[in-house]
């Protein structure tokens, strides 16, 4: 095989197959209770020694409250179609995401999405659990045979938007019936 076919497979794996991490704020981003830092996220790849290859698109630091705004969801929805992959992580705030991601999973409907995030930021590392959401939702994504949709991985769990709650009490997201 010559180095340039190899080169070029190479390539075209890379735009199919490779994870797209988006990144839209929320307390996963966060490195105290206001200031965003995605510095941690770039870091997972030597940190955790993650050995897929991912893409991180740094959309927009905000708290989720802020996405419920028809422009900014519309943005989110024609950058999420316009990537050449069928696996979609994003990392957001939780107090929208139940919202944000029935909102997506009715206009993007050739995807594996799942949207998770963090009731505590990952600065309280003895308290956080970014890490574990993120690490929940990555492996999920990697290797479980999903069908495509929009999903939300919070909490050790994989949840339909649509028959999920949020319970801001015990900091958790619940499956309804």
């Amino acid at each position: 095989m010559t180095n340039s076919l190899f080169e070029y497979i190479k390539y075209y794996i890379s735009i199919y197959i490779m994870l797209h991490i988006i990144l839209l704020g929320g307390t996963i981003s966060k490195n105290s209770l206001e200031e965003f830092d995605n510095s941690y996220i770039y870091n997972l790849k030597s940190n955790s020694r993650i050995i897929p290859e991912y893409k991180i698109h740094d959309l927009i630091e905000c708290d989720s409250t802020s996405l419920n705004d028809e422009i900014i969801i519309n943005k989110i929805i024609e950058y999420i179609s316009l990537i050449n992959s069928k696996q979609i992580l994003i990392l957001m705030g939780t107090d929208f995401m139940i919202k944000f991601a029935q909102i997506i999973k009715k206009n993007i409907k050739n995807k594996i999405i799942i949207c998770t995030g963090a009731f505590v930021p990952y600065i309280d590392k003895s308290n956080t659990d970014s890490i574990f959401n993120f690490g929940c939702a990555f492996d999920i994504i990697q290797n479980c045979k999903l069908e495509p949709s929009v999903y939300i991985c919070m909490n050790g769990r994989l949840l339909n938007p649509d028959k999920s709650i949020k319970d801001y009490n015990k900091k958790i997201f619940i499956e309804t019936n």
